[in-house]
């Protein structure tokens, strides 16, 4: 059980350590956080405009 885990713990890290996959995993990074972001500065809108 514990080999196995270990395994894909190996095969995830050498997808990762992939120089054109840490781009895109940078890409979709940067895209989530502007997604949050941008739904929190909603969310802060709605609620003053409630409040107004």
């Amino acid at each position: 059980m514990n080999n196995f885990i270990v395994s894909i713990v190996k095969m995830i890290w050498k997808i990762v350590n992939n120089p054109i996959v840490k781009e895109k995993l940078k890409k979709l990074l940067w895209w989530l956080i502007i997604a949050i972001v941008n739904q929190a500065k909603d969310e802060q809108q709605k609620t003053q405009q409630a409040k107004g």
